[in-house]
């Protein structure tokens, strides 16, 4: 799984925001821009009549439209994408897809919309199964996510991948693995389910006072730990994940106008999740405790399988929690 997306620890954070951000990227004003701009309220009460079109079997790009840009020197370059499907020039710093109320780095990037599959959430034997997010930004930094498309697509070889290309087949296309240079291939990729989302909107409980920094220490508190700890008790297996994070009232806020979304804030939660595909599904790990004497405190794991609650265990190494991979 891209790994600019995944939260970062707790701990690393703090350090971050009291230097400044320095590791976070800005955007020009005009890519900022045009990224706010599709994430506003009304550019996602535009798409919300297209998403409630989808039906199982369809191909998202029947009813959803990316426009696929490459970035230079912090500035929009003209579309770049070909009769073809494929990029025109590589000299672009790196591509840029919008859509209307579309959150591109929870739903894949660039490759998710380029084969309409998403971000991959989940495999079933050679089904795999991908995600795309739908919502808005508040005050130009909090993500209020309302809708998602899960997509289904039929694993393939690497072979068949390269012919089908070769053939200009649609709706094939691959998806990194949570594992360094593994990549998943598929075709047949097709609307699976669509689903609007119960988030909070008027965040009166979430709002940040003070610094984020002080923010993050305030939910990483032994006290604010005791909350989530009753929470997570109360999650059923089988919650789907967003249900799942909207009971822990997650904030996730963006530092750089919607390009990735690196701050996750939630009671106890540590962040620096981490996520593992095995025979059995795909697994994401997400980590709670509290900060003590400047240090994190791990105590339990949240654990999903294929987009869905699959337990809470004791915390402990990544060997330990891998045995409850299953």
């Amino acid at each position: 799984m891209p790994r600019k997306n995944v939260p970062i620890s707790i701990g690393l954070a703090i350090a971050i925001l009291l230097g400044a951000c320095a590791a976070t990227p800005t955007p020009s004003q005009d890519v900022g821009q045009r990224i706010m701009e599709t994430l506003s309220p009304a550019a996602y009460q535009r798409i919300v009549p297209h998403l409630a079109a989808l039906t199982t079997g369809d191909r998202i790009d029947q009813k959803i439209r990316w426009g696929f840009f490459g970035v230079l020197r912090g500035k929009l370059a003209p579309p770049l994408i070909l009769a073809s499907g494929w990029v025109a020039s590589l000299s672009a710093d790196f591509p840029l897809v919008l859509a209307d109320g579309w959150v591109a780095s929870l739903s894949g990037d660039f490759l998710g919309a380029h084969s309409g599959f998403g971000k991959l959430i989940g495999q079933t034997g050679n089904v795999v199964l991908g995600e795309h997010v739908f919502g808005y930004l508040l005050g130009g930094a909090r993500l209020v996510p309302q809708y998602v498309v899960v997509m289904s697509a039929t694993v393939i070889a690497r072979d068949e991948y390269e012919r089908l290309s070769r053939e200009k087949v649609a709706n094939v296309g691959w998806a990194p693995a949570p594992e360094e240079r593994v990549r998943i291939y598929f075709k047949d990729v097709s609307v699976k389910e669509t689903r609007p989302l119960q988030w909070r909107t008027d965040l009166e409980d979430a709002k940040i006072t003070g610094t984020l920094a002080d923010a993050i220490r305030m939910v990483s508190s032994i006290e604010r730990f005791k909350v989530a700890e009753g929470t997570l008790a109360s999650l059923a297996p089988g919650t789907d994940y967003w249900e799942a994070l909207a009971a822990l009232k997650m904030s996730i806020l963006t530092l750089d106008s919607g390009i990735t979304y690196k701050a996750w804030l939630a009671d106890g939660y540590l962040g620096n999740s981490w996520a593992k595909l095995t025979p059995g599904g795909y697994f994401l790990v997400y980590r709670f405790g509290y900060l003590q004497d400047n240090g994190e405190v791990p105590k339990l794991a949240l654990i999903f399988k294929n987009g869905r609650v699959h337990k809470v265990v004791p915390h402990g190494t990544q060997e330990e929690l891998e045995r409850h991979l299953d």
